[in-house]
């Protein structure tokens, strides 16, 4: 499998800011500009454990998520022989697969209908001709 070829660039090349040109770091989100060598005060401890909890509940929730769309993939005839399929194409196929089904289930319905009619109407033409032909 292949590769496609890499977009190309919008920004002319005289905007890109050299290497050579000082940038100031960035840091992540909740950083608060607190570098590695401070030392946690114990008044931190409880924020840092806060945070940590937080991070572990939100990890967890996606390897819940990842596990549901593993399981739903694997109920999908068009995904489950893929070893790879972006959670879009596992939802869009998904719906797809119960329009389908809910098609199936109201076509089913009329047809159990139109046979309950036509059974009724079989059971009343044979009681007709039974009685027309019935020895005196």
């Amino acid at each position: 499998m292949t590769r496609p070829p890499a977009r190309k660039r919008l920004i002319p090349p005289t905007s890109i800011p050299s290497a050579s040109v000082p940038r100031p770091r960035r840091r992540g989100p909740g950083r608060r500009g607190r570098s590695n060598t401070d030392t946690d005060s114990e008044g931190d401890s409880p924020e840092i454990e806060r945070r940590s909890m937080h991070n572990d509940m939100e990890r967890l929730r996606r390897i819940g998520l990842k596990n549901l769309f593993d399981e739903l993939k694997k109920q999908i005839p068009a995904t489950r022989d893929k070893e790879r399929a972006p959670k879009v194409v596992i939802l869009r196929e998904a719906a797809a697969l119960c329009r389908k089904l809910r098609e199936e289930e109201l076509e089913r319905e009329y047809l159990k209908k139109q046979q309950n009619k036509l059974t009724t109407k079989l059971k009343r033409l044979r009681t007709m001709l039974a009685s027309r032909y019935r020895p005196y």
